[in-house]
């Protein structure tokens, strides 16, 4: 799920930049020098798994790095997102007293089991 979501963000992101240039597939396959196959399917969300170089060499013909493709579509990766919720989790358990800390543990042992 969460990879198909960032596909379709960096898709709309590359859409955004070739319109802002006036950019077809084709003419940014040529300076890429990307295939036009593989640049269409990134553009219109459907390769799974792009390469990073191939990001970096597309992102490159508009002055960009796969950094700013990413940024640019808001993107947060897996580890930023579980840092988040860790930190929420720590602010919720700080205010909790022994009793629901202890109960709190023991549900999630239960759901570590059946994982």
């Amino acid at each position: 799920m969460f990879h198909n979501r960032v596909m379709a963000l960096i898709a709309e992101t590359l859409q955004k930049w070739m319109r802002d240039r006036g950019l077809s597939t084709h003419a940014l396959a040529r300076l890429s020098n990307v295939p036009q196959t593989t640049v269409h399917r990134i553009v219109s969300g459907d390769a799974l798994e792009p390469r990073r170089t191939t990001l970096e060499r597309i992102a490159r013909s508009f002055g960009r790095s796969a950094n700013d493709l990413y940024a640019e579509s808001s993107l947060e990766t897996p580890s930023q997102s579980l840092n988040k919720r860790s930190q929420e989790l720590a602010a919720v358990l700080e205010t909790l007293n022994d009793d629901q800390l202890a109960a709190i543990l023991e549900v999630a042992r239960q759901l570590q089991k059946s994982a």
